[in-house]
């Protein structure tokens, strides 16, 4: 007896014995059909995808036997078209973007295509008035404010008022005023405060009353502490024609009362640096004076520097740079009223990336190369030319800056060399007087001298009391005889 596989035959014998002897009488054979494979049901065993083929299989219930057969790939599912790697356009260059197809199952990339998109072009805004000291005006494209134009204003033959002429510009409509007394200086005057901050409002009423002011419409507010702010500010009061005023929490409330005497309540207040210069307390009680308060302030000193540069708008061919970390060689320059970088050991992305904005400027660099390195001189001149101004100490320095960009001042302002407060808040009032500021002290008075009566200047302003430079050094400087008087100026 031999049982059927799935495969193989099976079969039996029939055979009849005898029952005595035991002898095979017959045998007949009967075959059995082999059975065959008994498949069960498929099962996938590898998924197909939409590049690969798939398999299942199927077993036999009765054996080993297995049989498999291949799934066809699915082939790709066409998905949304998206836009990947966009450009925008500028006002001056085109832009683009890839419409990029993928697979909606596995997100293979099925195509690809650049776009181009047209340049916007320029659509620029109504012309604005930069001010009197530049007398320009501008117009800035509303597409990218990184885009502007500037021309000179276009004044009329002015309108006489008194003692004033008024200009209108025929293009913007801004105004500017001429007074034919001009604030001129006659002998030695001295400007002071019982402190930096009494210092401060006494520059203030000074300038106020030569210019025949009774109310400031702008006024720039910095930390009494610091230097780095006041100096960059010395631009922005420039543009403004207002003063620079000194302030921290122990002088606030002095400060505040004088600023409500001086300020006209519709004016503007400008707050340099961050909160931990001059604090949020201050900033809610100048806001109750003035309507309109401004805070230029960023992370440091240097991204402060940057948006008080960037408020304004940059009409100046030159810019000049000064170390941040000292105040001497900026304080001799605040009197040029023009706009000032303050740089570390060399310039960091953001800087750069300011000075690719305004490239083609003349770069004129404040102190030798301890204060400014001559890496940042390189640096500099991949953005527009480069001068440098310099003399073996502060003092020489100082001089040197006068001597470059005032051609024939007709006074000087002093101030003292190793303190920064008087002589932050004079610069405004050198601006005015077309003076250039002269860092000094007694014991250096010999290079100031040599500039002052090389020039024949007998005229000027001392900022600060005597204890800093006293009145025997200011005649000194002058070549007066040791009689003559030094007014202390009184409101």
């Amino acid at each position: 007896d031999k049982a059927a596989t799935c495969t193989e035959k099976g079969g039996y014998d029939m055979v009849v014995y005898c029952t005595v002897c035991g002898a095979e009488l017959s045998r007949e054979h009967t075959e059995i059909a082999a059975l065959g494979h008994d498949f069960g049901e498929w099962k996938q065993t590898k998924a197909p995808t939409c590049t690969e083929k798939g398999m299942e299989e199927r077993s036999c219930s009765r054996c080993d036997a297995k049989e498999t057969r291949e799934l066809a790939a699915l082939g790709h599912k066409q998905g949304e078209t998206v836009k990947e790697n966009n450009v925008e356009p500028t006002c001056e260059k085109e832009g683009s973007y890839d419409e990029v197809v993928y697979c909606s199952v596995c997100q293979t990339e099925l195509s690809r295509k650049t776009v181009k998109v047209p340049a916007i072009g320029h659509f620029y805004g109504s012309w604005t008035y930069d001010g009197a000291s530049a007398k320009t005006h501008t117009r800035v494209c509303e597409n990218d404010p990184a885009h502007k134009e500037t021309q000179n204003c276009q004044f009329d033959e002015g309108m006489t008022v008194g003692n004033t002429t008024i200009y209108t510009c025929a293009v913007c409509g801004g105004q500017y005023s001429v007074t034919s007394e001009e604030p001129e200086i006659e002998g030695i005057v001295r400007v002071a405060g019982e402190n930096r901050y009494g210092t401060a409002e006494s520059i203030t009423d000074f300038i106020m009353e030569a210019e025949g002011t009774e109310k400031l419409d702008t006024l720039v507010l910095a930390c009494g502490g610091n230097f780095a702010d006041a100096l960059s500010g010395s631009y922005l009061a420039a543009i403004n024609d207002c003063p620079i005023m000194l302030i921290d929490d122990k002088s606030a409330a002095e400060i505040e009362n004088y600023i409500k005497s001086v300020m006209n309540p519709d004016g503007k207040v400008y707050i340099l640096g961050g909160t931990a210069a001059v604090s949020e307390k201050i900033e809610k009680e100048v806001r109750k004076l003035v309507k309109n308060v401004v805070r230029l302030a960023g992370d440091n000193r240097y991204r402060t520097n940057l948006e008080i540069l960037k408020d304004q708008a940059l009409t100046a061919d030159t810019i000049l740079v000064a170390t941040g970390k000292d105040f001497a060689d900026s304080l001799s320059a605040s009197a040029t009223g023009l706009p000032l970088l303050l740089v570390k050991d060399s310039l960091d992305d953001v800087q750069k990336s300011f000075l690719k904005e305004n490239k083609g400027k003349k770069f004129i660099i404040l102190g030798g190369t301890k204060a400014v390195s001559s890496d940042i001189e390189k640096q500099l001149k991949s953005y527009g030319s480069v001068e440098r101004i310099a003399g073996d100490n502060r003092f020489e320095t100082s001089v040197k800056i006068a001597e470059k960009l005032f051609e024939a001042p007709k006074c000087a302002v002093l101030a003292f060399s190793n303190e920064f407060p008087d002589g932050l808040c004079g610069g405004p009032l050198a601006q005015m007087l077309e003076a250039p500021v002269i860092l000094t002290r007694p014991d250096k008075a010999s290079i100031a001298r040599e500039y002052l009566q090389k020039r024949g200047i007998s005229d000027g302003v001392v900022l600060g009391g005597t204890a800093r430079i006293d009145d025997d050094t200011v005649r000194e400087l002058y070549g007066l005889s040791s009689t003559s008087p030094i007014e202390l100026y009184k409101k």
